[in-house]
């Protein structure tokens, strides 16, 4: 359980580390009047809900572990 916990905890670490990231270029880019591309910033956002579709999927888990652990 503990590990599952963990799991939880690094992926949400890693995603909030990508947002600041990617907030900080964006607002980078802005200040310098340069234009974003579209298509990265797609596949960024594609991977950035991938991993918060596995951050889910990981939190699900631990809610069923709980579950499981009370029968």
């Amino acid at each position: 359980m503990e590990k599952k916990l963990e799991n939880v905890v690094s992926e949400m670490n890693d995603i909030s580390a990508a947002l600041k990231f990617l907030s900080e270029a964006i607002e980078c880019h802005d200040s310098e009047g340069r234009s974003l591309n579209g298509g990265g910033m797609s596949y960024l956002a594609r991977v950035l809900s991938d991993r918060v579709a596995k951050a889910s999927d990981l939190c699900w888990d631990v809610k069923t572990s709980i579950e499981d652990a009370r029968i």
